[in-house]
Parts: structure tokens; sequence; C-alpha cells
């Protein structure tokens, strides 16, 4: 008497079996693939949940840190800028010197002036043209700020730095020489406070630093707590895909052999 397979609870049994043979061989496969063994909320929920959270704020911290080092770019443009007002300061402060020295002529005087006033030029021109992705860095225009300064007679004239536009390093004049002795003050204030202007940009720059070191190191410790949860072990996952592609090829043979095969052979065969 011939066997129908449709009809038989052997070959019904076989036939689940192996599709859930195949099932379990196509998640290895695709974890082995991926790289994951969490590919879907069904392959572990629990810790996909925790994973997803970390990758989040793996992410945000990512883009913390590229926001902290756009900001260092900036500062350096900011520094470097400043430093060459410095040198500017200084060359000007130079000249200032030798008009306020006695026996200075008239002429050599002015020609100091001339100089100083190329240079103030340049000064201008450094504060107005200093950006960053079209952001102008240096809000204050250095060669515009007013400072204190001291007359032969000990008095003082306007006295603090910002508190207007009206010149200081701009109306410098060493044409005669009180007005060289009062350009020395004022390029000393100019220089004390492009100095302290840097100062508090090295401490933004150190403080931003630090973070970035902060959060990269807990970026890493929370890749490596997502990889210990999430990668695939793959030395565990081939063994896993063998015996699985093994498996399935035996349930084939034995669907195909149901009908001259012992049943509870073929049961055991089909149960691995």
């Amino acid at each position: 008497m011939s066997l129908k397979i449709a009809n038989n609870p052997i070959s019904i049994f076989s036939s689940l079996q192996l599709q859930k043979t195949n099932q379990k061989l196509s998640n290895t496969l695709e974890q082995i693939s991926s790289g994951s063994r969490i590919n879907r909320a069904a392959d572990d929920a629990a810790s996909m949940t925790i994973t997803d959270k970390m990758d989040s704020d793996i992410r945000g911290f990512g883009q913390t840190i590229r926001n902290a080092n756009d900001k260092i770019a900036m500062i350096e443009i900011s520094d470097g800028a400043l430093q060459k007002a410095a040198e500017i300061v200084l060359d000007v402060r130079s000249k200032a010197l030798q008009a306020a020295q006695d026996g200075q002529s008239p002429e050599s005087r002015a020609a100091l002036q001339a100089d100083i006033t190329k240079s103030l030029s340049s000064l201008d021109g450094l504060t107005k043209n200093t950006t960053y992705n079209g952001k102008k860095l240096i809000d204050e225009d250095i060669s515009t700020l007013s400072f204190a300064v001291e007359n032969s007679a000990g008095s003082t004239s306007t006295t603090t730095p910002g508190s207007d536009k009206t010149s200081s390093l701009a109306q410098i004049n060493v044409t005669d020489q009180q007005g060289a002795q009062e350009a020395l003050q004022v390029t000393d204030a100019a220089l004390e406070y492009i100095n302290g202007q840097r100062a508090d940009l090295g401490a933004e720059q150190n403080q931003l630093s630090a973070n970035i070191d902060n959060l990269s190191t807990t970026v890493t410790n929370l890749a490596a707590a997502q990889s210990s949860i999430a990668d695939v072990d793959y030395a565990e996952q081939s063994m896993n895909f063998m015996q699985q592609k093994l498996l399935s090829q035996a349930q084939i043979f034995a669907q195909i052999q149901t009908g001259g095969i012992n049943k509870k052979n073929i049961l055991e065969l089909l149960q691995g």
C-alpha cells in the first residue's frame, strides 16, 4: 500500500521541523553577514532596547564633540589673529619709543607717524576680516578702543577699554614728543587688553579640549559595551550554521524517505 505524504503525520512533522531549521539557518546566516546578533526585536528585544539607547547616546556625544572641535578651530583662528595684532602693536610701540626720544627732528617723527598709520590700517583690516564660516570672530575693533592715558601734568583722559569707539591706537600721533609718550601708554594698554583676550581664549580652549577627552572616553566605553551586547560570536555562529545546515539536509532526506524508514528512527533524526 502506498503512503500519501500529504496525510502522513511523520511527513507533516518533518516538514514543520524543516521549516524551523531553515528559519534558524537563515537567522544565523543573517547574523554572520551583519556582524550583529540582534537584527530585529524578535532576536532579543531587551538587548535591542539597551543598544538602541547606547547608539543614540553615542551619536549625541559625537555631535557634541564635533561642535567642540569647530569651536576650537574658531578659537585658534581668533588667537592667531590676536597674536598678529599684538605683533603690529609692538611694532607701533617701537616706533613711538623712537619718536619719544629727545633730538628727533619733526621730519623723522613725521616719517615714523606715516609708518604707524600704515600699521594701524593693517590692524583695522585684520580685526574686520578675521572670520570663520562667515562669522566675524573679533567683535571689538582694537584700533578704536579707548585706554587710560596720562598727560604730562598727570591727569587722565578716557579710562574704560571699550567704553566708546573714539580711538586710542587710531588717534596715535607721534609728531611731537608728548604725543609719542602718550602713544607708549596706549600701546602698553592695548597689549594688555590683547593678552587678556588671548588668555580667555586659551582657558576656553583648554576647557573644550578636556570636555572632548571626557566625551571621547565615554563614547569609547559605550561602544565597547554596545559591542559586547550586540556583536555576533563568529566562531559560535559558524558552528551553529554548520550544524543547522547538516540537520536541514538530514531532514530533507528523511522527508523523502519517510515511507521506507522506521518511524521511530525518523522522529529521532528530525529532532536532531
